[in-house]
């Protein structure tokens, strides 16, 4: 049980080197068919005005955006997260009463103003294990270093077999998979509130795989009501019997490691848009961030961003 634990926590550490935006990974690769490493796609040439210049989206991990002069083919950004008091654990590190930051990502960026879409393609991601910055080649050797170890402890047949569990045949396939998920071009779309004090960052939905077996259906998660529709879905949420709030999107199905899994991208909650979420909120007398509208930002990103669990057609159940 220990071996195995101890395999989940890598698995998803690593796989948190990625864009962290993303809420849940859908399982796609960006590898070559023949299972060698890809170098990489290269970034969409950028068009239009780039009105993410000098933004930051923040959530968990804010993204600062670099301001970029006109004609300029692209930016750079960078991900940051909260300093804590204990290394990757504890109380976040104040200063002045507001949160502290380190970077843990950074690389290129390009957009499309007309169809108001950003693409990151990192450079360098932070390994939690070294507490620095790696670029590919650097991560790929940090992880066979670490996996060297893991077969040492567990023994060639205990440490083949947990590969099996996660579907992959060898130590390299399973390390171009966590580069490629790594380094892997994301795009998202993009919008603002009203006033443009705030920068809204939408996950893509997967491709949908599989037959649709939730359309039509009605799904429960503890006090979670989800009702589907063909291509939507309306979610109530509720506590003891009383609805606190009811949320409306687009879904996906897909599969990953070979459970059958649902994807949510909320588009209103409690009737209201991102823009309109945004403008509603009551801010604290006290808060972490830089200043009202950032904390408003966060709140709004964290109610609108896009999740996936797993589901049941047979118990109409959503999550474990």
């Amino acid at each position: 049980m220990a071996k195995n634990v101890t395999w989940l926590a890598m698995l998803a550490m690593v796989l948190a080197f990625g864009m962290m935006v993303v809420a849940c990974d859908n399982g796609s690769t960006n590898g070559n068919d023949d299972g060698t490493t890809d170098d990489g796609e290269p970034l969409p040439v950028s068009s239009g005005a780039n009105t993410l210049s000098g933004k930051t989206y923040f959530y968990y991990y804010p993204i600062v955006f670099s301001e970029t002069a006109a004609g300029t083919a692209n930016g750079t950004y960078t991900v940051i997260e909260i300093v804590l008091d204990n290394g990757d654990y504890g109380y976040p590190v104040l200063v002045n009463g507001k949160y502290t930051y380190r970077d843990i990502a950074t690389g290129t960026y390009s957009w499309n103003e007309n169809a108001k879409t950003v693409t990151l393609k990192p450079a360098l991601v932070r390994d939690r294990d070294e507490n620095r910055l790696l670029d590919r080649a650097g991560l790929r050797r940090s992880l066979q270093a670490r996996l060297d170890d893991y077969r040492k402890e567990f023994g060639n047949s205990a440490f083949n077999q947990e590969l099996a569990v996660f579907g992959f045949s060898s130590v390299v396939a399973y390390i171009d998979y966590v580069v490629n998920e790594a380094f892997a071009n994301e795009t998202y779309g993009y919008s603002f509130s009203t006033d443009g004090t705030a920068l809204f960052l939408a996950e893509a939905l997967p491709s949908n795989k599989g037959a649709n077996e939730l359309s039509g259906q009605t799904y429960f998660s503890n006090e979670q009501e989800y009702v589907f529709t063909a291509s939507g879905f309306t979610r109530t949420d509720s506590f003891n019997g009383n609805v606190y709030s009811i949320v409306t999107g687009s879904y996906a199905y897909n599969e990953y490691y070979g459970k059958k899994r649902v994807w949510f991208k909320p588009e209103t909650v409690d009737g209201k848009s991102r823009a309109e979420f945004f403008a509603d909120i009551n801010v604290p007398d006290e808060h972490g961030y830089v200043d009202d509208n950032a904390y408003r930002a966060n709140e709004t990103n964290e109610a609108f961003r896009t999740t996936c669990d797993d589901y049941y057609s047979t118990s109409k159940t959503i999550g474990s």
